[in-house]
């Protein structure tokens, strides 16, 4: 992995061994030294995930049983690294995560206002109910997401073109 230890939190540098400050570079190794609050907003399945951690082959539902149960299983995985944000033991910390297949959902406006819902909760309401701790029982600024198929707001993604953002046969 290339040298980025000088982009990623020094306290989490600090506190690792030196063969082991690579894993500063994910979230479930820096969180807990982020002193900050944080509102992560995330697919469950994200494509870009799938193909570069899980190598599948294929989008679901275009899936062989065994790359779907792979597929599935991926949610619990991720949940488990995710559970600072999960539990609410990342102090201060709020959540959007979807279970779209989807990658980098906040890069424009597609979703944010409209679209993906959890929880009857759009990101938006989800982010400001967290940021102005304006919780309440309809907007707790932490909304999970059931297993996926089971969000019908979810976009009929990915694209088809999909395949050649990641380099290869991927999702066609």
């Amino acid at each position: 992995m290339q040298n980025a230890s000088s982009g990623v939190n020094q306290k989490c540098i600090s506190a690792t061994p030196v063969q082991d400050q690579w894993q500063c570079y994910f979230a479930q190794y820096t969180m807990p030294h982020i002193q900050s609050p944080v509102f992560a907003l995330q697919s469950l399945y994200d494509f870009n995930q799938l193909k570069t951690v899980l190598n599948l082959p294929c989008i679901p539902p275009n899936c062989s049983d065994h790359y779907y149960q792979i597929f599935l299983h991926w949610r619990t995985t991720f949940l488990e690294v995710f559970s600072p944000f999960v539990n609410g033991t990342a102090k201060g910390s709020g959540v959007f995560a979807d279970s779209c297949v989807e990658h980098c959902q906040s890069v424009a406006d597609l979703h944010w206002n409209k679209g993906i819902l959890v929880g009857g909760q759009t990101p938006h309401q989800t982010f400001y109910a967290w940021y102005f701790n304006s919780s309440t029982e309809q907007h707790t600024g932490r909304e999970i997401d059931c297993p996926y198929p089971c969000n019908h707001h979810c976009p009929k993604y990915p694209p088809r073109n999909v395949g050649a953002w990641l380099g290869s046969n991927f999702g066609e």
